[in-house]
């Protein structure tokens, strides 16, 4: 009778051709290893289900977030692991934008990735997996006007007023200095001739 032992593989030594002769060690991935009457053996993936999807609603400024969602990844032995997108990309999982691009944590996210989604795939597994679309928010810029003074009982037509951009709302390397496409609002005071002093602030009108 021949006995067997269960091994344990925490390094594996793969054999190299000729396109690779220098012999170096490399990383299995994608494979749970099991031990078959002493010869390690491959489990590997024969299926993924994704069960909860990633995060797909931001803000701008926000990033991408692949460290969220679940996955449930099925191996040939039956063995069953449960992993976020991320952690599946490290088994073997592709992860790409509706344009093709790979996505990854951390990419930024723009306005205009509205409605784009993310495509998984496996290579060797059939199935795919098309998440449902994103939604990327406006980010709120506040502004502020500037201190103003007129005498009591003059007009507000005297009056012009400006403004100035809270810089820390900018994000991605933004400064008030580099951005564009601002359509800068009105403002209006409710302030009249007679009105105390101190009592009314400028308003600016929504666009």
């Amino acid at each position: 009778m021949v006995k067997i032992k269960k091994v344990t593989a925490t390094n594996i030594k793969v054999k190299t051709d000729d396109d690779y002769p220098d012999g170096k060690n490399y990383t299995v991935k994608s494979a749970n290893l099991t031990s078959s009457d002493g010869e390690i053996v491959a489990d590997n993936i024969t299926e993924f289900e994704v069960t909860e999807e990633c995060k797909l609603e931001y803000t701008y400024g926000e990033t991408l977030d692949l460290k969220t969602g679940n996955v449930k990844i099925t191996y040939g032995s039956g063995t069953v692991e449960n992993v976020t997108f991320e952690e599946a990309v490290e088994k073997g999982l592709t992860i790409k934008y509706s344009n093709k691009t790979t996505a990854k944590t951390g990419d930024h996210l723009s306005v205009s990735d509205t409605g784009k989604w993310l495509m998984l795939t496996m290579d060797g597994i059939s199935s795919w997996y098309k998440t449902n679309n994103f939604k990327i928010n406006k980010k709120d810029l506040h502004i502020k006007a500037d201190n103003k003074q007129r005498y009591y009982g003059d007009e507000n037509s005297s009056v012009t007023f400006t403004y100035t951009f809270t810089d820390s709302d900018f994000v991605y390397g933004e400064t008030s200095s580099t951005f564009t496409g601002f359509v800068a609002p009105g403002f209006s005071c409710q302030a009249t001739a007679s009105t105390e002093i101190d009592k009314e602030k400028a308003i600016p009108n929504r666009q």
